[in-house]
């Protein structure tokens, strides 16, 4: 009973450990999936696209195209999630056009948030709340018969 009581705790420490991250790493994976078929079907605002250029010195041979081609990826800049919808390359550098893609950051941000609230980690300069009274309590005991088995002896 002992070993199956100690296993048990074992794995629910291990859950905690590396638990929460996995299922955070499957809840946005699902999410991207979902952003990523929504952008499939062109179901975007097309308002609320990007575009990034980027330089091609580094190509040695390039052909420039007049029109967009799909592409998919994703990348960060300055803190946000961008989802590549559509690429060309035209004259002396490549022409990206993205959309934010806030499913994933705010996916991002919850589960960094459950992480440290499971974890008990400091958050936003906020103060880790003391320890409970009982501990406090308990240390004072233990130094003070230890303090005083010292001086009887």
């Amino acid at each position: 009973m002992k070993k199956a009581i100690s296993i048990l705790l074992i794995l629910v420490l291990f859950f905690t450990w590396f638990g929460y991250r996995m299922i955070g790493a499957f809840l946005d994976h699902s999410a991207n999936a979902k952003f990523q078929a929504a952008l499939d079907e062109n179901k975007y605002e097309c308002d609320k696209l990007m575009s990034f250029k980027v330089p091609t010195t580094s190509d040695g041979y390039y052909n420039n195209s007049n029109e967009y081609e799909k592409a998919i990826g994703q990348f960060e800049f300055n803190g946000i999630v961008y989802s590549i919808v559509k690429k060309r390359i035209f004259q002396d550098s490549i022409e990206i056009l993205c959309i934010p893609n806030l499913t994933t950051m705010n996916g991002r941000m919850l589960a960094n948030d459950l992480f440290k609230l499971i974890n008990d980690l400091q958050q936003d300069g906020r103060e880790k709340k003391g320890s409970s009274p009982v501990f406090k309590n308990l240390l004072v005991e233990y130094l003070t018969s230890d303090l005083s088995s010292i001086e009887s002896t």
